[in-house]
């Protein structure tokens, strides 16, 4: 009598549990991907939320207004100083960071922290016409006007951030130039 040897391989009962092992692990890690990139969404939001409250605190300390210029094909925000014996006034880009002490510039995207996060749209509602929506300017009394022409004020700002499939936007308020994430 001869034996004819078994041939080696997987029985369905060992395959269904590596499968379902497969499927344990990836429901484990998937939550953490999309945490990752809420966190990142979140912390270019406040980046860019900070930036604008700091331009906002530096024109009601020196009496000169301050400004944000949002360049999303550039994916940046830069704050800067208009220079008021200009008509329109003229954005100076010499405002430093209070920290680092370079010039005040936001790249979301453009950090290890923040890669990944696209500054995808900003849109502004103003009282009136405005010639370069993409600049928002706090006066002294802290409220937030367009650059050209100077008289008319912002009604509300939105500047979107986008990490993956989570957005959040940096809102800033008419009147009060309140800033929020939303």
């Amino acid at each position: 009598m001869t034996v004819e040897p078994r041939e080696q391989g997987f029985t369905l009962l060992e395959q269904l549990l590596v499968v379902l092992l497969l499927a344990i692990a990836a429901l484990i890690v998937m939550p953490a991907v999309g945490a990752r990139d809420h966190h990142r969404a979140e912390l270019a939001a406040r980046e860019v939320a900070a930036a604008a409250r700091f331009a906002r605190s530096e024109a009601l300390r020196s009496g000169q207004p301050h400004g944000l210029r949002l360049e999303p094909a550039l994916r940046r925000v830069r704050v800067f100083r208009a220079d008021t014996g200009t008509d329109p006034p003229t954005p100076v880009y010499d405002v430093r960071h209070p920290v680092s002490k370079r010039p005040y510039t936001v790249e979301p995207g453009g950090s290890p922290l923040l890669e990944g996060v696209e500054l995808s749209d900003a849109s502004a509602v103003w009282s009136g016409a405005c010639a370069d929506p993409g600049a928002v300017v706090i006066d002294v009394l802290g409220r937030p006007r367009c650059l050209d022409p100077w008289g008319v004020l912002l009604e509300e700002a939105r500047i979107e951030l986008t990490a993956r499939d989570v957005t959040l936007e940096v809102v800033l308020a008419g009147e009060t130039g309140r800033v929020t994430v939303e």
